[in-house]
């Protein structure tokens, strides 16, 4: 009878270590997901903000066909 309970103790411990571990690994996603959103909504006001590009191709020259 012992010895099942021994292994069910290593069993017990071994389930809690994974469950704490999940637990972190969840909220440092959640933390680098929230991150990832907040910098995407940011992006849109920085593009908006800065002033226009011109394109790369010159406008005095006709277009090629």
């Amino acid at each position: 009878m012992t010895f099942v309970g021994v292994i069910l103790s290593i069993l017990a411990a071994g389930l809690a270590f994974l469950l704490a571990r999940e637990t972190k690994l969840r909220r440092a996603l959640q933390a680098l997901c929230s991150r990832l959103l907040a910098r995407l909504a940011e992006a849109p006001r920085r593009h908006f903000a800065s002033p226009p590009t011109t394109s790369h191709r010159s406008q005095s020259r006709p277009r090629r066909r």
